[in-house]
């Protein structure tokens, strides 16, 4: 802290009662203070100290210089009847003319904002798939050559039976006219081994599904 100095030198007294003599140094006491010991309650940094100085007048400290004086006019002596007067200072009255003018308040403005649409998603739709499906099924396939080689068999007997031709010259028989007797047993005992076959094994797949 730097304090003018207003003689040669001063006493420092402590809120303690401490003293301590102090010297001036171009004009100014230099007075080192002590920090707060508190943290919330304090109000000042810390203890108070007194300067007291030797010799000097008592009276307040001067903190501002003093304001300078008004200037006063002096009358002119005038020949005659004529008195002299003075015009008085002005008192600082405000013009009854001047008007306060009202600041400009802001208005708020109100913006629009934009708010999104919702938008439209497309949703696929299930496509029909074909499955091509076996149109040669076994049971089908099976009937049909069991019921070819039956209906064979049973022409193929009828006919033996019907059409027998004795030739008067060799003494044989002939079946259909190209099938000698002795081969005609021969050709229904195959033909009736051929429709037990095609039948066992149309039963074991019908077994296996």
């Amino acid at each position: 802290l730097h304090v003018p100095a207003l003689s040669e030198s001063a006493l420092l007294v402590q809120a303690t009662g401490e003293t301590e003599v102090i010297m001036p140094v171009n004009g100014r006491y230099d007075i080192t203070l002590e920090g707060a010991h508190c943290y919330g309650e304090c109000y000042m940094g810390g203890p108070p100290v007194f300067l007291v100085e030797d010799g000097a007048a008592s009276g307040p400290v001067p903190t501002s210089p003093p304001p300078a004086a008004a200037p006063t006019s002096t009358p002119e002596a005038v020949d005659g009847t004529e008195t002299a007067t003075s015009t008085p200072l002005s008192t600082g009255v405000p013009d009854p003319t001047a008007t306060i003018t009202p600041t400009q308040t802001l208005t708020p403005t109100v913006t629009s904002t934009d708010t999104p649409e919702p938008t439209a998603t497309s949703t696929l739709e299930p496509t029909a798939t074909s499955t091509s499906v076996p149109t040669d099924m076994p049971t089908v396939t099976a009937t049909a050559i069991a019921t070819v080689t039956e209906t064979a068999v049973s022409s193929t007997a009828t006919a033996a039976i019907a059409k027998v031709d004795e030739d008067a010259s060799g003494g044989e028989t002939a079946v259909f006219g190209f099938i000698p007797r002795e081969q005609a047993s021969w050709w229904l005992l195959g033909s009736a081994a051929v429709v037990g076959i095609v039948l066992a094994i149309v039963g074991f797949a019908k077994r296996r599904r």
